[in-house]
């Protein structure tokens, strides 16, 4: 018998298939909406800079297909349940611990968060994040340890 004649083995191969093939289409999807998000977070940070304002940073954020820019700032008002317990871990809202910024006012936690918010069945490590910029200067800066523990990044 032929593996193409066993319906057992060809459907096996179909489905390694296609499921290989559908994680290699939405990696690609997805690298291609972080692209556009980094370009839209270089636009707003070039934005802000020119207002004369001068947030630490801008970030984009992105799960499932949505998007979000965060700009770093006061700690949210309402923290996604998801993270609520990491940021007490951490020394709650506000608070300057080791890694020496305030927890949960990072802009990558701003709009970790609200993704978060909106979709509550996700966990934070399934967020993917573009670098942050400084509007300032223009350039990266690097996520902080608190954003690490936070998203498992």
């Amino acid at each position: 018998m032929l593996v193409s004649e066993n319906p057992l083995i060809q459907g096996t191969a179909i489905d390694l298939l296609t499921g290989g093939a559908g994680s290699a289409i939405s990696s690609l999807r997805t690298a291609s909406r972080i692209r556009r998000l980094s370009s839209q977070v270089e636009k707003t940070a070039a934005d802000i800079s020119a207002t004369g304002k001068a947030p630490s940073a801008v970030a984009g954020a992105e799960l499932n297909g949505q998007t979000v820019i965060g700009i770093s700032g006061p700690a949210p008002t309402e923290i996604a349940p998801q993270l609520q317990d990491i940021v007490e871990m951490l020394g709650g809202t506000g608070t300057k611990n080791i890694h020496k910024t305030p927890v949960a006012c990072c802009a990558e936690f701003q709009a970790g968060n609200e993704l978060l918010l909106r979709n509550p069945q996700a966990i934070p490590s399934q967020i993917n994040f573009t670098e942050a910029i400084r509007p300032r200067t223009g350039r990266v800066v690097p996520m902080c340890g608190n954003c690490k523990a936070s998203f498992g990044k």
